[in-house]
């Protein structure tokens, strides 16, 4: 039914960008090689899918055997990717199209919004994005999350106005698969729905279902790994990364390199500081993954409490840090320049978009959700600008309006 709304002109225009967005995707990382591929992604995601082709466990050692460190999804991309061939072409073709799905999404999302000049614009603008096109073919999960992610939204906004039910159920059971890609969508998930509760304008039976039929859908997706969870590590987590993640953005060393170089540094001087009592604490704790991630935990929370101004400081600076127009980690100069170049326009005219658009808000909930979750969880823990990479997508819908709108603004004014 979309699709019948458009033009031959628009359909065309849009299947012209769709093209693009593979091509681009699927021939850089070509050029730039197997080697590249594997060697500068993340290795332990390659190690586990090759543990799942070999018929083992989900488990990788870092102080000590970690079996719910990572969740299952893109390991199992990787493995099948494998199986398929016995190199990164089928992996690198598949996540050229999750890339591509990408930037439909990101079409239907605006078009619902604003109409169709505005989603080709917007979708064009997301096919050439540098860092798309850069990282969507790398050995990480960041594609696989932000095409889930984004089919999420837009599943929630086509039924956030009459909260359909089966649109819920959907949208939770896609939530759930891409936690089980990055878990980091979670907190996402609560606050979306809390906010239906008090905001949304049905009734108090139509929201309550709705949030009811989403959580529904969700849990059935993720329940299998919360129950391999409890059954391995002895309790239904969807990670066991989290209290050591906490740790390493809440402890005296997090801004020594942080944000100019990555975060990793700062937990090697973390590390390298411990007390011969912590240090033999946690080595003791090798064997209890949990019991070794309640420990991180503990003192991620005691610093917190213990430093209140600091913690509240550095959580402003990590938000900066993760919208900044300044890469992080620092990169080459050509790489600083490229990201500037793309992203600043992005961020500028995305809120300039957004306030032309401010009186119809309510309509956008599902992103505003999303941006809140984003920015409560990097104040808690910390994030690298990459992280954000996912939300840069709704601020070229915004951006993309913003340009029409002045280019219709400029066009009535030199005709009077």
């Amino acid at each position: 039914m979309t699709f019948n709304l458009l033009n031959k002109q628009q359909k065309g225009y849009l299947l012209f960008v769709l093209v693009l967005a593979f091509s681009l995707r699927f021939s850089v990382r070509l050029i730039r090689g197997e080697e590249s591929f594997w060697g500068q992604g993340y290795e332990y995601y390659h190690t586990l899918g090759m543990r799942l082709v070999d018929g083992e466990t989900l488990c990788i050692d870092f102080n000590g055997p970690k079996c719910a460190y990572y969740p299952p999804l893109y390991p199992l991309v990787i493995a099948s990717g494998i199986l398929i061939y016995d190199g990164y072409q089928p992996i690198v073709f598949f996540q050229s199209l999750i890339g591509t799905g990408t930037v439909l999404c990101i079409f239907l999302i605006a078009k619902e919004w604003f109409g169709p000049k505005v989603a080709l614009l917007a979708s064009l603008m997301a096919s050439i994005y540098p860092y798309y096109v850069w990282h969507d073919t790398s050995l990480q999960d960041t594609c696989l999350f932000v095409f889930l992610t984004t089919l999420s939204v837009l599943i929630i906004s086509r039924s956030y106005s009459n909260l359909s039910i089966s649109s819920a159920a959907w949208a939770g059971i896609i939530l759930g698969v891409a936690t089980l890609a990055k878990v980091t969508l979670i907190p996402f998930v609560i606050i979306y729905c809390i906010s239906v509760m008090f905001l949304s304008n049905s009734t108090i039976w139509s929201r309550l279902l709705h949030s009811s039929v989403l959580l529904i859908g969700f849990l059935v997706v993720v329940a299998p790994w919360l129950v391999r969870n409890n059954i391995l590590i002895g309790a239904p987590v969807f990670t066991s990364i989290a209290g050591r993640q906490l740790w390493v953005g809440n402890n005296h060393y997090t801004f020594n390199n942080y944000p100019e170089m990555s975060i990793d540094y700062d937990e090697i001087d973390a590390w390298e500081a411990m007390s011969q009592e912590d240090l033999a604490s946690v080595t003791l704790l090798q064997g209890d993954e949990l019991a070794q991630q309640n420990w991180f935990q503990k003192r991620g929370i005691e610093y917190i409490l213990n430093h209140p101004e600091v913690t509240v400081g550095r959580a402003w600076a990590k938000v900066v840090t993760a919208f900044s127009w300044k890469f992080s980690p620092y990169k080459d100069r050509l790489f600083q320049t490229v990201y500037f170049i793309s992203y600043f326009p992005v961020l500028v005219l995305g809120i300039v978009g957004l306030m032309i658009s401010s009186n119809n808000w309510k309509k956008y909930l599902p992103v505003f959700a999303l941006f809140t979750a984003f920015v409560a969880s990097t104040a808690v823990f910390w994030a690298h600008t990459s992280h954000r990479s996912y939300l840069d997508l709704y601020m070229m819908i915004f951006a993309a309006n913003a340009i029409l709108v002045g280019i219709n603004k400029a066009r009535s004014a030199i005709s009077l």
